[in-house]
């Protein structure tokens, strides 16, 4: 089958999916459906028809799980970063996971060299997952390395996986796609007593999620989801409660992608479609008294989530306790709003019940969610106005939440769980209206795109969630794709006033707004469109003919498949977000360099390295373009990445930019957006000053994300109701540097308007 370019999803919605002649009515049983472009037999599509025949799965049941597992996609019989291989994601439980990824040198996570954290790393053994590849061996009379790298092979294990919990959970043989609720739940691997089981060939006996008590939600629960016993203060039908919830919650978004249906051409590709069948009601069991459903109040005894009502999430709360020789942990207390101007996204290298178990630990460290990969279920550790410790940088950690996503990419998981996906975006979509935080590359941050705070801890900063994690599909789902606009259309939620809110003197000044602070408010809001910026491609020129001055990277993940080396067992060319940059319009030309992270050496390909890497949906200033090259510039120089007409990796856009005053030779840069030393009151120690060893030499332009002035959040006690912001006059313009970004005084260069 000929390959259709690009990866996009693909709607299938109804009306543009005529059924063929005969075929039953939605939510009558497996329905036939004649559509365009149908692959061809042996494909991809006839795989889950046929599996679906053999094993009496209604086909819609069976491709909506794939398509929340993997898309449908093989990714080149790679695991994911939960230990999942192939379109149904038969789960190894063999493969074990790595180390939290703070548990490696060089990074503080609190981020503050004036009170360092030294990690006290405990003893966090991972609980396997349950083993569905084997289960799935034993079923269908496949060998597990069949069914880890033939994708056909794969889809019988997936369907006779659910043919089995059908019949475990007390379901009849049928064909009619409302009667798979139950199995579908029970496919998510959240279902009571999964998590932990490694193997189950005796599980034919177990009853499978007991949908018809849901309990409380977990709502209160302070134990993460340790399948050996229920945690401290944490009782057995709690645990059983929110493992059913998340259950349930599996099974909805099953049945809301068949309702809508999907289609799309998958990573090696096969063209496969899933019909909507809009009217699809499925058959729940009816929950117990004791019920709560997603949304619905948590018992007054203990904070609701602060989640949507479209995922499931229960609250685990983080440890926060005072540790022997004075210091606490794991986390800042704050008890006023805080602004927050950035989400960040981690991969965390080990199991969701290692983080969530983790997050417990007073001498450990914390952040605010962790998001389970199999079914996209999510743990709640911190109120959004406490700070976490997670960044390695403490400005970004005063103004952040945090998102641990489990994965094991350090083990050689090369992609991630759709539900995981689905369930993330929806969750940052919510927190972003929520705390005005834009939907931007400069706001929407992964852990490396931080900067270090001195010269010193550059190196040691973290490169999480690496280059597997597809920012274009990201905000795909967060509802702010990174496409081609008809000209530079502003796309993002409008920044607001950056002055730090929440202390009383934020609170006083609500209602009295000074010129100062409109005319920063209204460079903010410039500095937003500058990030949402679009242009179509025309040479170096938008669709109504003025010279575009930056690109946003933009590669087509599928089709894109840089080298990498540094991956367990050699690394596959697969679908990345980054692009490659070198000195030189030529792939045998050297990468460029970073002084910060390699003082003594030169970049690397490495998949841990990201030295010499733009990522998608980051925005440079164009430096200049020959025949199938584009440079941007790079960490102080001119960076050349391969971009032909032909297959883009970038799109010309508008935006503001920054360069030296006239006269400098360059300036300084910084990791930090610190106030002045004079504006610290008595008692309270000014913070350093520190550029870090780059600068921005003069003739060189650099994109604009935001616009601030410094601030410093100060919590050195246990007790909260000594912390506050302290507030300067220095303004601050954060930059797109290199991979991560910094910060220069506005005071030191000009803006350029788009």
């Amino acid at each position: 089958m000929s390959r259709l370019p690009g990866i996009a999803v693909l709607v299938a919605l109804a009306a543009l999916i005529p059924a063929a002649p005969g075929a039953t009515a939605p939510g009558g049983g497996k329905t036939a459906f004649a559509v365009p472009g149908e692959a061809a037999p042996g494909g991809r599509q006839a795989a889950f028809a046929q599996a679906a025949r053999t094993y009496g799965v209604p086909e819609s049941v069976l491709l909506a799980v794939s398509y929340l597992e993997s898309r449908w996609d093989t990714n080149g019989g790679l695991p994911s970063v939960s230990a999942g291989y192939g379109p149904m994601h038969l789960v190894d439980a063999g493969i074990k996971p790595a180390r939290h990824h703070h548990y490696e040198g060089g990074e503080d996570p609190r981020g503050d060299e004036t009170r360092p954290h030294p990690l006290r790393i405990p003893d966090a053994t991972a609980v396997p997952p349950e083993d569905t590849l084997h289960r799935a061996a034993e079923l269908t009379g496949l060998t597990p390395g069949r069914l880890r790298e033939d994708p056909a092979a794969n889809i019988r294990g997936g369907a006779a996986l659910l043919a089995d919990y059908q019949r475990r959970v007390g379901g009849k043989p049928s064909t009619d796609p409302a009667d798979w609720y139950g199995a579908a739940a029970r496919y998510s691997g959240s279902y009571p007593g999964a998590a932990g089981t490694a193997a189950r060939p005796d599980a034919g006996t177990g009853a499978g999620p007991n949908l018809g008590t849901d309990g409380d939600g977990g709502a209160g629960a302070v134990a993460g989801p340790d399948a050996d016993a229920a945690g401290p203060g944490e009782s057995p039908s709690d645990r059983e409660a929110a493992d059913t919830e998340a259950a349930r919650s599996f099974a909805d978004e099953v049945y809301a992608t068949i309702r809508s249906g999907a289609a799309r051409v998958t990573d090696d590709g096969e063209r496969v479609v899933l019909p909507a069948m809009p009217a699809l009601s499925p058959r729940r069991p009816p929950a117990g008294r004791t019920a709560q459903r997603r949304g619905a109040p948590a018992p007054a005894a203990a904070p609701a989530p602060d989640c949507p009502p479209t995922v499931s999430c229960e609250w685990i709360p983080a440890a926060y306790k005072q540790l022997p020789g004075g210091g606490y942990g794991n986390h800042d207390r704050y008890d006023k709003p805080r602004k927050i101007d950035y989400i960040v996204i981690h991969d965390g290298e080990t199991s969701y019940n290692v983080m969530t178990r983790l997050a417990k630990n007073p001498s450990y460290l914390s952040w605010h969610f962790t998001l389970r990969s199999s079914d996209g279920h999510i743990a709640q550790h911190l109120r959004a106005n406490d700070i976490g410790w997670h960044a390695g940088n403490w400005y970004v950690n005063s103004r952040s939440i945090g998102l641990e996503h489990e994965g094991y990419l350090a083990k050689g998981g090369a992609w991630y769980t759709e539900a995981m996906y689905l369930a993330s975006a929806r969750l940052v979509s919510y927190l972003a209206k929520k705390y005005d935080v834009p939907l931007n590359r400069a706001h929407i941050i992964g852990h490396d795109n931080v900067p270090g705070t001195t010269p010193e801890t550059v190196g040691g900063m973290h490169e999480d969630p690496g280059p597997y994690w597809n920012w274009s599909h990201y905000f795909d789902l967060l509802g702010n794709p990174l496409k081609v606009a008809d000209s530079f259309k502003l796309l993002g939620t409008p920044q607001k006033d950056p002055k730090d809110q929440g202390d009383q003197e934020t609170q006083e000044a609500q209602g009295t707004q000074k010129a100062q602070e409109t005319q920063e408010a209204q460079e903010s809001q410039k500095d937003q469109e500058a990030q949402g910026g679009q242009g179509a491609r025309n040479g170096q020129a938008d669709r109504k003919g003025a010279a575009a001055r930056s690109v946003l990277i933009r590669p087509d993940y599928a089709l894109n498949r840089p080298g990498f080396t540094g991956c367990t067992g050699g690394c596959r060319r697969l679908g990345a977000t980054s692009v490659w940059l070198h000195t030189r319009p030529a792939l045998d030309a050297p990468l460029v360099k970073d002084i910060g992270k390699h003082p003594t050496g030169g970049s690397s390909y490495s998949v841990y390295d990201h030295a010499a890497r733009a990522s998608t949906g980051q925005r440079y200033a164009l430096a200049g373009r020959k025949g199938d090259w584009t440079a941007i510039w790079y960490l102080g120089q001119k960076a050349w990445f391969n971009d032909p007409v032909a297959a883009p990796t970038s799109v010309p856009v508008s935006g503001r930019l920054v360069t030296p005053k006239p006269g400098l030779r360059s300036v300084k840069l910084y990791g930090r957006a610190y106030p002045e030393a004079s504006a610290y009151p008595r008692g309270v120690p000014a913070q350093a000053l520190t550029p870090l060893q780059y600068s921005l030499p003069a003739g060189q332009l650099y994109s604009l994300g935001l616009t601030t002035r410094g601030a410093y959040l100060r919590t050195a006690t246990f007790d909260p109701s000594s912390h506050r912001v302290i507030r300067g006059d220095i303004r601050y313009h954060q930059i797109q540097f290199g991979h991560r970004f910094m910060f220069v005084r506005a005071s030191d260069v000009q803006v350029l308007d788009k």
